[in-house]
């Protein structure tokens, strides 16, 4: 049996969410395989082309991998439209007071 951990964050450093203490957390769970919110031009920005990233996960997956050789891939291969990234937020919002705080 395989364990899955996901690990979610925001995309710039905010308190104890910075690249550090991410690096921490990836380092102490050892994974074998990681999955980056990223898409394929930007994947390969940061790691064919050696563009320094700039989100906190990018950050510290490239920081991993230099000294965990783990293989990791991008999951955000498919179109995006961008409209449509949030649509159904505001729905939610209106149903849920706890949502809408924690999201703020």
């Amino acid at each position: 049996m395989h364990n899955i951990t996901i690990i979610s964050s925001f995309h710039k450093n905010i308190g104890k969410c910075n690249p550090d203490e991410l690096y921490n957390i990836i380092e102490d769970i050892q994974p074998e395989i990681i999955f980056e919110e990223l898409c394929l031009d930007t994947f390969s920005m940061i790691y064919a082309d050696s563009s320094v990233p700039y989100t906190t996960e990018a950050i510290t997956v490239k920081k991993y991998i230099l000294k965990y050789p783990v293989k990791h891939f991008p999951v955000d291969t498919y179109p995006l439209n961008e409209k449509d990234l949030f649509n159904g937020a505001d729905e939610i919002a209106k149903r849920s007071p706890e949502y809408l705080r924690l999201w703020n």
